[in-house]
């Protein structure tokens, strides 16, 4: 009974020392791999960082005089396009924008050093943007229950923006007229998304007229697809 109990705690023993070892090396690599990924990962940022520039863009130190000339170049984060009257109302004009910033760097910077780096600015989007349009031909008007619905032949797969983020765009008619209605204007294709906006005050439209959707220079042909076997729109340069 004696040399049962002693078995029994032997094992006892031998297992309690295996799980502890056996802790001790699982937490021993897993310390070396987080030292692995935490070297890697400053590696790869700052590769990202050395190579995120070109080589007129890098980070440059202006009190340097060999990089007293250099430009500073910045993106087009600060200005975007006004989509709507509201936006239009509360956005800074590119003429307000520039001064804000000239007078920023005329305080904070150029009045403390001789070096005068010249600024470029890259303003992309805010001039692409405005320079599309998408233009489409009513198919036909329907009303269901209290709705009004008028269905264009362009599609979600010519303007994915709407579907895509809810994203909203001026819908103008090309003819005027006294009597305004509210109305849906949505796309041929037979999905809920297929929509480029809801409860547009508009004319009264007819099939063959015209609409003007505006603003898509900068993500409509770039993000037009062929989705439900359609073609991609026309483009036209002017």
């Amino acid at each position: 009974m004696f040399i049962f109990k002693f078995i029994s705690l032997l094992f006892i023993a031998l297992f309690l020392f295996i799980l502890i070892f056996a802790f001790r090396i699982l937490t021993f690599f897993r310390k070396g791999m987080n030292q692995f990924n935490n070297q890697n990962g400053n590696n790869e940022g700052q590769h990202r960082k050395n190579s995120s520039y070109s080589d007129d863009e890098k980070v440059i130190d202006t009190r340097n005089p060999e990089d007293a000339n250099k430009k500073i170049f910045t993106k087009d984060e600060g200005e975007y396009v006004d989509y709507t009257e509201e936006e239009r109302s509360k956005l800074a004009s590119i003429d307000t924008y520039m001064k804000a910033v000239s007078s920023a760097f005329e305080k904070y910077y150029y009045s403390k050093t001789d070096h005068c780096p010249r600024i470029v600015f890259e303003p992309g989007r805010i001039i692409v943007g405005k320079m599309g349009v998408l233009v489409s031909r009513v198919v036909r008007t329907k009303t269901s229950d209290s709705n009004h619905f008028t269905i264009i032949d362009a599609g979600m797969n010519d303007l994915i923006r709407p579907a895509l983020y809810e994203a909203f765009h001026e819908v103008l008619p090309a003819q005027t007229s006294k009597q305004m209605i509210k109305t849906d204007i949505v796309g041929p294709i037979c999905e809920t998304s297929d929509c480029f906006g809801t409860a547009r005050k508009l004319p009264k439209l007819n099939a063959g007229d015209l609409v003007v959707i505006d603003n898509v220079g900068a993500y409509g042909q770039t993000m037009a697809s062929t989705y439900n076997e359609r073609q991609v729109a026309t483009e036209y340069f002017i």
